[in-house]
């Protein structure tokens, strides 16, 4: 009786836990964005008691909504498509440095990679992080139309979730991919560099690449470094 009961336990656990999963994800979702939201604001915040601290007006700052595609890869791995989404605020400095600016976002990216050697093998791995680029760049103004720009500096990412799917023989597992059996660590840092165009002031379309600087493998088996290539539109406002 004791076993036929713990038996029915596990089975109607493991059912409950299925269910929850999806919730949990949407839970998830809305505070990461949260997250993203605060992390602006934070560093809008710094930036304004700059501003305040210099004398300067709130000209100087400006924030954007910004969305694209992610060409993302991991050491050894073939690349995979996925999407970036978050705000970035940007603090332009005064006119000694004239076009000179910093800026600091709150994206959430979808990295990974995959392996595809037909029926015997296949592996995908997704990987959705909260990454927080900071940069210093350079903007060039030809007229109130046109623009263009270039920055580089760190990048910091945590890895929030994701699952790694392997396929060998017809058979089949998923895993979580930040989990032990998943292997991936869940922190990343790196460089990153982007280049793009300033539209009517209010557009910015950028492609840019990310180069991971930590070893995000678990094991021991060898070291393993993310890379992203990103092409990005924005929308200040």
């Amino acid at each position: 009786m004791r076993a036929s009961l713990s038996f029915y336990v596990s089975i109607n656990t493991n059912i409950l836990i299925g269910n929850l999963k999806p919730l949990l994800h949407l839970f998830i979702m809305r505070k990461l964005i949260s997250l993203v939201f605060i992390a602006v604001t934070y560093v809008n915040g710094a930036f304004a008691q700059i501003i305040f601290e210099n004398g300067t007006t709130e000209q100087n700052l400006s924030k954007e909504i910004v969305a694209g595609i992610n060409v993302a890869d991991i050491s050894k791995y073939d690349s995979r498509t996925g999407f970036h989404i978050g705000i970035r605020g940007t603090y332009n400095f005064s006119n000694e440095y004239n076009g000179t600016y910093a800026n600091a976002g709150a994206l959430i990216s979808l990295k990974g990679g995959q392996l595809d050697y037909g029926d015997i093998l296949n592996v995908n791995i997704d990987a959705y992080y909260l990454e927080i680029p900071i940069h210093i760049g350079y903007k060039h103004t030809f007229n109130e139309k046109f623009a263009l720009f270039g920055e580089f500096g760190p990048y910091f990412g945590i890895g929030i979730f994701g699952k790694s799917k392997l396929e060998y023989e017809g058979e089949s597992l998923t895993v979580d991919t930040f989990s032990e059996k998943g292997g991936v660590k869940r922190f990343d840092m790196g460089l990153g560099f982007r280049f793009g165009a300033e539209i009517n002031k209010l557009i910015p379309i950028s492609i840019g690449y990310d180069f991971g600087l930590t070893n995000i493998n678990n094991d021991n088996n060898g070291k393993f470094k993310n890379s992203n290539l990103m092409v990005s539109i924005g929308y200040k406002f």
